[in-house]
């Protein structure tokens, strides 16, 4: 992963996104914050942050915790904002022992792994759109796998009840 000015660390939860950003020299630049977990207030949040750091020369980085955060990603991804999921063992492994926790927190220690680890790190991807296709697929196959066992049963009890056995 490239050298970035920024370091956004971002804790996911399922109703808030606590976020906070670090510069390279591991000085606070935008303070924890917390915003919605909705797709409005994220694109809001980061087409602020551009504004403010005057380019695009960030990234965010937050733990993957599958469903919540992958609204995150489709909207970073929109965006053309560069981030990268983080392991969630990785980042406990990380952090050794420690004393008091909150998102804050969270954020916080996350923008810092980001920082100290940004050359082990790559940039994600998403691949959401391939993933619905096949989740699409699936429940259709398993509608038309369902459909096809009602067929035969019905085959079964036409073949029963035309033998006279009722």
């Amino acid at each position: 992963m490239k050298k970035y000015s920024h370091y956004i660390g971002v804790d996911v939860s399922k109703l808030s996104l606590d976020l906070l950003a670090l510069n390279s020299s591991n000085e606070i630049v935008i303070s924890a914050c917390t915003i919605a977990n909705k797709t409005r207030e994220t694109k809001t949040f980061f087409l602020n942050i551009v504004k403010q750091l005057g380019d695009k020369d960030f990234v965010v980085a937050f733990e993957n915790t599958g469903v919540y955060s992958s609204l995150l990603a489709c909207t970073l991804e929109e965006l053309d904002i560069d981030y990268c999921q983080l392991s969630p063992l990785d980042l406990f492994l990380s952090k050794g022992l420690s004393r008091g926790k909150s998102d804050k927190i969270d954020a916080y220690r996350i923008a810092q792994y980001t920082l100290f680890n940004r050359m082990k790190l790559s940039l994600s991807q998403n691949n959401l759109a391939s993933i619905e296709k096949l989740k699409v697929l699936h429940y259709q196959r398993e509608r038309i796998v369902k459909s096809i066992k009602k067929y035969k049963s019905n085959k079964e009890l036409e073949a029963f009840f035309a033998k006279g056995n009722a």
